[in-house]
C-alpha cells in the first residue's frame, strides 16, 4: 500500500458488533416484536440505571402511521395528498 495522510482502521460489518462481547453485557441489543410479527434487535437505551431499568418499549410505528395527525388533516385531505405522491 502507499503511504496516506489519512487513518484506516478495520473495517465494520454488521456481524460484528451485533455478536461484539461489550454490547451484548451491556444489553443493547433488545429483542423487540414488530408490527408484522417478526422479533429482531433493537438497539436499546445507552443510560444504565441500578434502580430504573431501562428498556425497549415497543416497535417504532409504521412509515406513514401518523402522517394525518402529524399534518393536522382529515382522511379526505390525506388520501388527495396521497394520491398526487407527495405523501
Amino acid at each position: 500500500m502507499q503511504k496516506s495522510e489519512f487513518y484506516r482502521g478495520a473495517r465494520r460489518d454488521l456481524p460484528g458488533p451485533l455478536s461484539d462481547v461489550h454490547v451484548l453485557a451491556r444489553d443493547m441489543l433488545q429483542p423487540t416484536l414488530q408490527p408484522g410479527g417478526a422479533e429482531i434487535p433493537i438497539t436499546g437505551p445507552a443510560a444504565k440505571l441500578s434502580r430504573t431499568p431501562t428498556r425497549v418499549r415497543g416497535a417504532a410505528p409504521a412509515l406513514g402511521a401518523h402522517t394525518s395527525e402529524e399534518l393536522s388533516i382529515g382522511d379526505a385531505a390525506l388520501s388527495r395528498l396521497r394520491e398526487a405522491e407527495i405523501v
